[in-house]
């Protein structure tokens, strides 16, 4: 896991470039974040090692190796999409049908989270298509549904998508059952913005808005007690 973070690190060492101060700063203190916590895992799978039986510690052993590896590749795979599209890397646009896209994708990513997750759509066939990046689309619902997995404080985590067209656009809403906070819909989406009581890196948000905006569209966020987390991802429409 030290080997992936370090790894990491050469690849954003290597987009940096000639960006800017602030641009920099941001990264390596990502990029800091990111080893922590793949320290912190390989730390927390030896303990497990250490103490682990027969029967259901066992069991219990790989379901947390398992999680542990997940979070990490997770957060691995935010640091390098940081540093791709903060250093201006291309993106592949295309015409999109976004509900065959969305039908197509939702198992894969309701998988990684399991029991945990009840994703659903509903969208109407007959929908005009985006222009999008699809890997940046698969970026931005696996982004959305971590954030609610992580801080809705329910379970399961009840998360659904609807869409409409609106003139030029089209609007991805996305709703989950969350018990909601009182954080202030500015604050979403900013870089290592983070909640008093959030153990995220304060990242995925803010890599959601900001490939929107790298697609000619942009993301809205919401949310308050009781209400759950909201988003409204406005693309443009394809041809």
């Amino acid at each position: 896991m030290v080997a992936d973070a370090a790894h990491a690190g050469r690849r954003i060492h290597h987009l940096i470039g000639a960006a800017g101060r602030g641009v920099v700063a941001a990264r390596l203190a990502l990029l800091a974040r990111a080893s922590a916590r793949a320290r912190d895992a390989g730390v927390l799978c030896f303990g497990h090692a250490r103490v682990a039986d027969e029967g259901e510690q066992r069991a219990e052993l790989a379901t947390r190796l398992l999680e542990d590896s997940h979070r990490l590749e997770s957060q691995i795979d935010k640091t390098l999409e940081l540093a791709r599209i903060e250093g201006g890397g291309p993106l592949r646009e295309q015409s999109i049908p976004l509900q065959a896209w969305i039908s197509h994708s939702l198992d894969g990513i309701a998988q990684a989270h399991g029991a945990a997750l009840e994703l659903r759509a509903q969208l109407d066939p007959g929908l005009p298509p985006i222009q999008a990046d699809a890997g940046a689309l698969q970026m931005i619902l696996r982004n959305l549904v971590e954030n609610s997995v992580r801080h809705a404080r329910v379970n399961p985590v009840d998360v659904r998508l609807t869409a409409a067209a609106r003139g030029s656009q089209l609007v991805l809403e996305y709703q989950d059952n969350g018990q909601g906070v009182d954080a202030g819909a500015r604050r979403l989406g900013r870089l290592f913005g983070r909640g008093p009581s959030s153990s995220g890196a304060g990242v995925g948000l803010y890599l959601v808005r900001r490939l929107m905006q790298r697609m000619g569209g942009h993301a809205k966020f919401n949310t308050a007690p009781g209400e759950g987390f909201r988003a409204e991802l406005w693309f443009p429409v394809g041809t």
